[in-house]
């Protein structure tokens, strides 16, 4: 265990505060030393991003003191010494750095990116389960997931690495994941879906502002205005073929709820018991709907035995589309 990183988990610095102790700024690190203990003096450097590297040396030897980091050397003197050295270290983080919530400095940067953004704080959903460092953030007015930042091993990602790193995921599109995945910093997502979220790995190898543009769009696929129906029409009653075939808008009869902008599937009831046209709704009011084709699908593609594979089990009347159906539409735009 390194007993440095362990004492500045989860904390960032401040970089005022930390001058104001009496670090010095020196090219693009703080740098500050500090005798203790008989003859013991700590060296302790911060890098711009945060990371902390400390030192203690033998000021009569004038030589760095290795064993005060060795966890098997427990001597008297060297406990001793190890113990004002953390005295030190602890005084330091207490007056020179903030409490965070995770353990990277970029995850925390993210984390407070994402409450300027949209308001929302992380949740640590899993205490109860000893996670401490999983934070969820979900979208406050409908209560869905568009982030979870986590700590795992870099083995989980298939990278053949000793030690921890944390990940956010992120909910994209499937062709958009797959582009991403050829660069460095993005994987397949870990404990999600893989189809439909990704993880980037918060380590510092993706700038910022290139994360949050996909938490944005992260966010944007959880609180799309629009609403997505199935509407049922039977073939046996007119010729819903040759309605929706011609050119030009077409009329509807008004369906509750339905809403400029939003988006109707038409059902083909018995015999064909499939779902094949794409309409988006110009316009919705007491007198009916004015809506556009946006596509026909073959008969085959989107039978009645897919729609229950997809959660739809029935479609007697106009219905909102379901969740997992509506990511299989998509993927067909």
């Amino acid at each position: 265990m390194d007993i440095v990183k362990e004492v500045f988990k989860k904390v960032s610095f401040n970089k005022n505060k930390l001058i104001a102790y009496g670090f010095k700024q020196i090219d693009d690190h703080l740098h500050y030393e500090r005798s203790f203990y008989e003859n013991f003096k700590a060296v302790i450097d911060i890098d711009s991003q945060g990371e902390v590297s400390a030192s203690v040396y033998d000021e009569d030897m004038d030589e760095e003191y290795l064993p005060v980091k060795n966890n098997s050397q427990n001597g008297e003197f060297v406990s001793t010494v190890r113990y004002h050295f953390l005295a030190l270290l602890e005084d330091i983080k207490a007056n020179g750095f903030d409490n965070t919530y995770f353990q990277s400095q970029q995850a925390n940067r993210i984390a407070a990116c994402i409450k300027a953004e949209f308001g929302d704080e992380a949740l640590f959903l899993f205490k109860k389960d000893g996670d401490k460092d999983t934070g969820v953030f979900k979208d406050r007015t409908n209560g869905k997931w568009y982030g979870i930042i986590m700590n795992i091993d870099y083995r989980k990602l298939g990278i053949e690495k000793d030690g921890k790193v944390d990940i956010i995921n992120v909910k994209l599109k499937p062709d958009m994941i797959d582009e991403l995945i050829a660069n460095d910093g993005f994987h397949r997502a870990y404990h999600m879906n893989k189809r439909y979220w990704l993880s980037i790995r918060l380590d510092e190898t993706l700038i910022d502002e290139v994360i949050m543009s996909l938490v944005a769009k992260s966010h944007d696929s959880i609180t799309i205005t629009s609403n997505e129906w199935i509407v049922p029409a039977n073939p046996n009653w007119f010729d819903i073929f040759e309605y929706c075939d011609r050119k030009g808008n077409i009329t509807w009869h008004r369906i509750k709820g339905v809403r400029p902008n939003d988006t109707i599937y038409l059902y083909i009831t018995s015999p064909i018991k499939a779902l094949m046209y794409r309409f988006k709704v110009l316009k919705a009011d007491e007198n009916g709907i004015i809506m556009k084709r946006e596509r026909k699908y073959p008969k085959d593609r989107y039978p009645y035995s897919t729609l229950v594979a997809y959660g739809i089990k029935t479609v007697r009347g106009p219905r909102k589309v379901s969740t997992d159906l509506s990511e299989l539409l998509k993927e067909d735009q």
